[in-house]
């Protein structure tokens, strides 16, 4: 296994989160993504509350893609398997 930081694929260009695992966060930081705040435009949306308001609106008004922060970790774990 390589020790460089994974590339995203399917990468966020910008992502708004709620809590997640600090993993998750050094993940997408080492695909390059930028966090932007909720209010924001972003490309992907990580929260694991599905029930927040704030993601609903996201997902529903913005068409914006949302994800748990287990998928991101999962997804790169998948890659790098696949590699």
């Amino acid at each position: 296994l390589s020790e460089q930081a994974p590339q995203l694929r399917w990468p966020p260009r910008d992502y708004a989160v709620g809590p997640m695992d600090s993993l998750c966060v050094q993940l997408l930081r080492a695909g390059k993504a930028k966090a932007v705040s909720h209010s924001a435009p972003a490309s992907h949306r990580i929260s694991e509350d599905g029930d927040d308001p704030e993601v609903g609106e996201a997902r529903e008004v913005f068409d914006v893609l949302v994800l748990r922060p287990l998928w991101v970790i999962l997804s790169i774990g998948c890659e790098l398997f696949c590699q």
